[in-house]
């Protein structure tokens, strides 16, 4: 058995990682740079046999920061772009109510109208129900600006606006 020696006084000799290297028995090689490392150099990995990842962690964190610099870096252009698109004409088709393409996919929506400005808007009938079922209430704005403009105090009730016309038709 080796012999090794732990100074109490080095802070590194006794990290976790570095006990758990000597426990291990082990230096594993990264096949990502080709270096051989100690064990407490890869993270811990309890689904792998050896008990560790296959790259090195400086290895594994520069492999992260290259793949979420192409997702979210505007720059990059390769994922952020095709995704921001996407998403931008699946909304535009949302709220226009002629869109052939709004059900595609299986989509069973269910149109509503707004209660402040009487638009038209739509909405996933899975949604719709979820909340029914959680919350016991339908949608009733088509935007938060028309929800906003509901808690206004000079605000009339589509409800209030008809009793008002139709007093109106009475009365004179």
């Amino acid at each position: 058995m080796n012999d090794i020696r732990i100074n109490p006084s080095d802070s590194e000799s006794l990290s976790l990682d570095f006990i758990d290297a000597l426990l291990e028995g082990g230096e594993k090689q990264c096949p990502k740079c080709g270096k051989i490392k100690p064990a407490g150099e890869f993270y811990k990995e309890i689904r792998r046999s050896g008990g560790r990842s296959g790259w090195c962690k400086e290895c594994a964190r520069n492999a992260m920061r290259n793949r979420n610099y192409d997702r979210y870096h505007e720059d990059s252009g390769l994922y952020r772009e095709t995704a921001l698109v996407a998403s931008k004409r699946y909304y535009r088709c949302m709220k226009t109510p002629s869109c052939p393409r709004a059900g595609a996919l299986g989509a069973d929506l269910v149109v509503f109208a707004c209660e402040v400005c009487g638009k038209e808007f739509r909405r996933l009938k899975s949604k719709v129900d979820y909340t029914y079922a959680l919350r016991g209430t339908l949608p009733r704005f088509c935007s938060r600006e028309c929800r906003i403009a509901s808690t206004r105090k000079d605000y009339i009730s589509p409800y209030a606006r008809k009793i008002e016309r139709i007093k109106k038709e009475v009365g004179a």
